[in-house]
């Protein structure tokens, strides 16, 4: 089966992958370029006027007077979603998608990391989730019920209902991704945009 990511949380229900709050190790360039490494970590918010607030704050006391910072590190984002130079506003509109999703947080990253963090394209997706399912055979069914409705008794036995969504993964019509709670599979599905 041709699944986009899967991500495994914990028994609890915690996300392994999206630990809250998310942050930045924020550096002053300025005194990254004379060789003194000073920053400091700052959460994200959705407001970027918060985290500019936390950034000015630092570089004010920064060993080497200047304006200009960069992002060293982030907690809480798979890798190629937040670059070094990463605008505020940016990064601010990924919190917000991620903190508005109404499925799951996880379920968004997943899709924007699988995106490489392309905000747009995360939210088309988004907006097309056809719904979660606990096998990729229960989909299918529910996706193709019209179509086996009317087939022949026996042929039914010979309908490979993995195949069928695999072919509708391979052409891109549509997206799943596995989420394992509790050791339990759940196949969020969406329509392709």
């Amino acid at each position: 089966m041709n699944i986009q990511t899967t991500i495994t949380r914990a028994n609890d229900g915690t996300a392994l992958t999206t630990p809250t709050p998310r942050r930045l190790y924020v550096a002053s360039l300025a005194a990254y370029n004379n060789g003194i490494h000073y920053g400091k970590w700052i959460n994200v918010s959705t407001n970027p006027a918060v985290m500019q607030l936390e950034i000015t704050n630092m570089l004010a006391v920064a060993p080497v007077a200047g304006d200009e910072y960069t992002i060293h590190a982030h907690e809480g984002y798979p890798e190629g979603v937040i670059s070094e130079y990463a605008g505020l506003d940016t990064i601010a509109e990924i919190e917000s998608l991620l903190t508005d999703e109404p499925n799951d947080p996880t379920l968004a990253m997943m899709v924007l990391s699988d995106l490489c963090g392309d905000l747009d394209h995360t939210r088309k997706i988004l907006d097309n989730y056809i719904g979660n399912y606990p096998s990729v055979e229960h989909f299918a069914e529910d996706y193709w019920c019209l179509a086996l409705a009317a087939t022949p008794a026996e042929i039914l036995p010979h309908v490979d209902l993995e195949s069928l969504v695999n072919g509708e993964v391979l052409t891109g019509n549509l997206r799943i991704y596995n989420l394992v709670v509790d050791n339990e599979d759940c196949y969020h599905v969406f329509a392709n945009c």
